[in-house]
């Protein structure tokens, strides 16, 4: 029990508080947030470490704020530190929210139009997401062109009710960009989905 004491006093002592945003009412926390080195060098930018005490109410798939800075990060992975029988803390692979997006279910009308399609659109989600673009590689621009044909749309599962997004949804993203959903992992991250995504060329 001692580490687990030592961990929490010091996850308290001197880390960041936040705020678990919650429909019901958010939780007070504290975390500590450290670098995470990727390949990727957007992923390098967004992705963190965050250290919480055993006793967390930290899930997978949570969205928790920075009340100092007012950053929003996301909890894609998380997983006890276990000593024996004792879970000692709680680590979390987080991503920063760069973006809102409104997710949209589809469901396509029946016309009697040949080669006419018409769909319905329900809001399944109004939420806080994770927004990067495919670019190109070994160009003059040493940042690389944006290739806005394929984007990665990585959002949380917190606020769908039990709906599972499905391949042909659409995503509007806060610039109002529209975008289809043209594939989905929904295994590579517990409480969250991975998508990747086009410019939706469909009707409105």
């Amino acid at each position: 029990m001692a580490i687990q004491d030592r961990l929490s006093a010091l996850v308290e002592r001197i880390g960041r508080p936040i705020s678990i945003l919650r429909n019901p009412g958010d939780i007070a926390d504290h975390c500590i947030l450290l670098d995470f080195k990727s390949p990727n060098p957007f992923m390098s930018e967004i992705s963190k470490q965050a250290i919480f005490a055993w006793n967390s109410e930290m899930i997978d798939g949570d969205i928790f704020q920075d009340t100092i800075t007012s950053e929003r990060f996301m909890v894609v992975n998380a997983n006890f530190w276990v000593h024996g029988s004792v879970k000692d803390g709680k680590q979390a692979l987080v991503y920063k929210c760069n973006d809102s997006i409104v997710l949209y279910a589809l469901t396509e009308v029946v016309t009697n139009e040949y080669g006419k399609k018409q769909w319905n659109w329900y809001v399944k989600k109004n939420d806080y997401a994770v927004v990067s673009y495919s670019t190109k590689g070994d160009t003059l621009n040493p940042i690389g062109d944006i290739a806005f044909d394929k984007l990665f749309v990585t959002f949380s599962g917190r606020n769908l009710l039990g709906y599972i997004p499905k391949q042909g949804d659409r995503i509007v993203l806060q610039s109002g960009k529209v975008l289809q959903i043209d594939g989905i992992d929904d295994h590579l991250y517990a409480g969250c989905y991975d998508t990747i995504c086009s410019l939706d060329q469909r009707a409105p």
